[in-house]
């Protein structure tokens, strides 16, 4: 037994010098947010403060966005009841997911505005966390203020 882990450890010794970690790959992508496609040309968003107009404040907005399972309704399962008789029933199921991102944060964030009456959403601050152990974002954050021309 001796002599067997004496030979393990003699070929660990040999091989593992020279084993090199695999490194991650090299690649490159660019996430570009056009905000008129997302709010259209009738409503502002800007990153900035300063605006060429006059404008009023309406609220401060914060949104946020999770990942997780999506309901999805369907409908058409019929069901036997001894009382009701048959009847076509409505249910959901969670198999989708949807992962956060921050158009469709942005996008949300436009919506909320313009029920509050507001025509633009000024100092807009995005905030996506990746979740390191499932590989992809876990919530983006979208604050800003929003503002309704004077």
């Amino acid at each position: 037994m001796k002599k067997f882990i004496l030979l393990v450890a003699a070929v660990a010794a040999m091989v593992l010098p020279g084993c090199k970690p695999v490194e991650d790959m090299f690649f490159q992508e660019a996430f570009v947010l056009n905000y008129e496609e997302i709010a259209g040309p009738d409503f502002l968003i800007t990153e900035s403060d300063a605006v060429g107009f006059d404008y009023v404040g309406v609220a401060s907005l914060d949104v946020f966005e999770f990942t997780g399972a999506t309901k999805i309704e369907k409908k058409g399962r019929r069901e036997k009841d001894d009382v009701y008789g048959d009847q076509i029933v409505t249910y959901y199921d969670t198999s989708g997911k949807r992962v956060a991102n921050e158009r469709s944060a942005i996008g949300y964030a436009v919506q909320e505005a313009k029920k509050l009456g507001g025509d633009g959403i000024i100092r807009l601050r995005t905030k996506a966390v990746w979740n390191e152990e499932k590989r992809r974002v876990a919530w983006v954050e979208v604050t800003g203020m929003v503002i309704r021309r004077k």
